[in-house]
């Protein structure tokens, strides 16, 4: 993921705020976390990863919430893919941001905005 070339989390960049209200309303993160507080938000800290979970258990939940944000942002957002990404590596790339040891909210937005082309941005 190469990730530092997008830009910070910002509210007025689409993949980054509908990655938000995703998981805001698929019940993954809490309504009480601000989209500010949502970029430092651990993706081991949302509904999906369930610490008594087995690993491959966590895979395939991580797996399915991707497909829910793939076709939420594309069937419900309008987005299209960027030049070179297909629905197979976008959901690729989602489940490994949602499995990093590492991964937040925000750098799940960052790869959204990586794989996803939304209706508002200008290119």
């Amino acid at each position: 993921m190469s990730t530092s070339t997008q830009s910070k989390w910002n509210k007025n960049n689409a993949a980054h705020a509908f990655t938000y209200l995703n998981l805001i309303l698929f019940k993954e993160l809490p309504k009480s976390v601000s989209f500010t507080a949502a970029e430092s938000y651990k993706t081991s800290n949302l509904a999906f990863f369930t610490k008594s979970s087995s690993q491959k258990m966590r895979e395939l939940r991580a797996r399915l919430l991707a497909v829910r944000l793939d076709t939420a942002f594309r069937f419900l957002q309008g987005a299209v893919f960027e030049k070179g990404k297909n629905q197979n590596s976008a959901e690729k790339a989602l489940t490994a941001a949602l499995l990093d040891p590492k991964g937040t909210v925000g750098l799940l937005g960052r790869v959204a905005d990586e794989n996803y082309l939304f209706h508002t941005e200008i290119k």
